[in-house]
């Protein structure tokens, strides 16, 4: 286990419902809204309790867990592939015109 630079599985993983328990580390904190699309465990080091409790968090009833899988749906969408490409196309098209 490492901090995961993006995690994008996370993201592919919320593109069809499924909200996401992590570590809060690296690239993860980016896209894992604790309470929105999934739950985050606290703590770089790794131990199983932080994982069981957001785990449990994440399951703690069966409204909460739909809201997740929603909040996941929709925060996968701010992730499409069509929104990199055109931020980045705009990016670079913006440092070509710096001198």
């Amino acid at each position: 286990m490492w901090p995961e630079p993006f995690g994008i599985v996370g993201i592919e993983a919320a593109s069809v419902g499924l909200p996401a328990v992590a570590y809060s580390v690296g690239g993860i904190v980016d896209w894992l809204r604790p309470g929105i699309s999934g739950e985050l465990a606290d703590g770089p080091d790794f131990a199983p309790a932080p994982l069981v409790e957001a785990l449990a968090r994440a399951f703690a009833s069966p409204e909460h867990h739909r809201s997740l899988q929603l909040g996941a749906w929709r925060m996968a969408h701010e992730f499409s592939a069509e929104r990199h490409l055109s931020r980045l196309v705009a990016w670079f098209e913006e440092l070509a015109t710096q001198k």
